[in-house]
């Protein structure tokens, strides 16, 4: 039993238009409590843009292509998800095992990159589909910068020398790093290994999505798809992972009434075999607004991405695995026990990622 903090089982029940224009490319009850699937469409969450139905009438991928989706987010060349902080001026990779392991799940941190006091969103993505994952950040002016990764974890010749790759993004904010579509627009969900763009406008407080093309002169070219989500001003925290194991990424959302919902692009057909999208509840909440950082990724290298939340208030970090089991009638199984505190003294990041 924690004595500095509750398990999170205990405190969390698992149950941008014209600003957009301006960017620039240069527990409460414990794990696995049975509850009725919540309607497809509440009323608080978001509703899908009119031009993101048309991803839900492409040809959905083969289970077998999930790798693709959910491989190790891997910044150290073995093979295995590694988180990445931010502490003033430094930000740092923290070696993940392979394990859910409490304390032994990740090793000590090794800073790889200095001087990033100006920044105010760090992120990480494989933008050249060469298996390592290339280092983002946008400055508190509004710049965009990639650090390229050189294929050799080597403290801070990690990462490559920076370049600024665009401005405008003052308007950007929850912006996530995923492959989430692959770049022919024809057939958008044959993912091609190169993380996308995603963000939200502080314009229009929309959900944007900006489409990784490939690789020109050595750097990343990207082409605007339009907005995926509108009404985006109830999330507060985003990630993206396949925890439905559909072979295409899930939004996993934490909403500012503390609690955490995902959304399945995939999760029915209507009667033309269209696809259609329904929110599920993982956490139903207050109190999970607590969690400053949210996480989902494969910690244990089983092909199901894990929950990662961090604590403020103590400092913790927790880790709770992913059961292997997507139930849609009791979505909140799919994160099992047992917990674990996989690290203390976690409340000097300004960013976990």
């Amino acid at each position: 039993m924690l004595t500095t903090q509750p398990p999170l089982r205990r405190r969390l029940t698992i149950a941008a238009a014209t600003a957009v224009l301006a960017l620039t490319f240069t527990a409460l009850t414990s794990v696995g409590t049975a509850s009725a699937a919540p309607p497809s469409q509440p009323g608080h969450a978001p509703k899908l843009a009119p031009g993101a139905e048309k991803l839900q009438t492409a040809p959905k991928p083969a289970l077998g292509f999930r790798t693709a989706v959910d491989g190790p987010a891997d910044l150290t060349g073995d093979g295995k998800f590694d988180l990445l902080t931010k502490r003033g001026a430094e930000v740092a990779v923290h070696p993940g095992s392979g394990t859910l392991n409490n304390a032994a799940t990740f090793g000590a941190p090794v800073t790889v990159k200095t001087g990033m006091s100006d920044r105010r969103w760090i992120g990480r993505g494989d933008l050249d589909a060469d298996g390592d994952e290339d280092l983002l950040s946008i400055s508190t002016a509004g710049t965009l910068y990639i650090a390229p990764h050189t294929g050799t974890f080597n403290g801070t010749a990690t990462f490559g020398t920076e370049y600024q790759f665009g401005t405008g993004w003052q308007v950007a904010d929850l912006v996530v790093i995923s492959d989430f579509v692959g770049s022919d627009p024809n057939n958008p969900l044959e993912l091609d290994g190169r993380a996308d763009i995603l963000f939200r406008s502080t314009g229009d407080n929309a959900l944007h999505l900006y489409v990784n093309d490939g690789m020109v002169n050595g750097k990343p070219t990207f082409s605007y798809r339009g907005k995926v989500f509108n009404d985006y001003q109830v999330v507060r925290q985003l990630d993206m992972a396949d925890l439905t194991a559909d072979g295409v990424p899930d939004f996993f959302t934490a909403m500012t009434d503390g609690s955490i919902w995902l959304f399945d692009m995939f999760a029915d057909q209507d009667s033309s075999g269209n696809w259609v999208g329904k929110w599920y509840t993982l956490v139903n909440a207050p109190n999970a607004n607590s969690v400053s950082a949210s996480v989902v990724a494969d910690v244990d290298n089983d092909t199901y991405p894990d929950w990662i939340a961090q604590f403020p208030a103590s400092g913790e970090l927790h880790a709770i695995g992913n059961s292997g089991n997507w139930d849609p009638a009791h979505p909140e199984t799919v994160f099992e026990l047992p917990e674990h505190v996989v690290g203390t003294g976690w409340n000097v990041y300004d960013t976990t990622t």
